[in-house]
């Protein structure tokens, strides 16, 4: 959706825009790992020339609401659930920091722990399939 078009429908039906807090491409967001974290991506410019701008855009509604519901039970299980729509981001573990580049894998699951080596899943998951992977990656980690 182009952003004059966007502009038109929040100028007549309420809606919001979701945003990853990150306001410069330069800086990109820093995501402190002090336990079990699952950090969901998708890269702002995710398509390909196969895939019309309707099939990515309901690729990432699809996102949104698999990992927002998601997000309460992953919490319960002492797993953290970071969301991120951004082209790149950082993971700061103990004193190390690591750039992770989104628009490298588009869309995706980035699993960690300290302690734990990390694991990425590409593609869009469902709300279960990110608990179960979340749980069988997270099962030998002490929370």
């Amino acid at each position: 959706m182009n952003f004059r078009l966007l502009t038109l429908v929040c100028s007549v039906i309420p809606c919001s825009v979701v945003s990853s807090g990150q306001t410069n491409p330069h800086h990109p967001q820093i995501i402190a790992i002090n336990g079990p974290t699952v950090v969901a991506f998708f890269a702002p410019d995710h398509s390909t020339s196969a895939r019309s701008e309707a099939d990515s855009g309901e690729a990432f509604s699809d996102f949104q609401l698999y990992a927002e519901q998601a997000g309460k039970p992953l919490a319960e299980r002492g797993i953290d659930l970071e969301k991120i729509h951004a082209g790149s981001f950082k993971l700061k573990i103990a004193n190390s920091v690591t750039t992770f580049d989104v628009r490298r894998y588009g869309v995706g699951y980035y699993r960690i722990a300290p302690g734990k080596k990390p694991q990425i899943l590409q593609g869009v998951m469902t709300d279960s399939d990110l608990l179960g992977m979340a749980e069988n990656y997270f099962s030998s980690v002490k929370k």
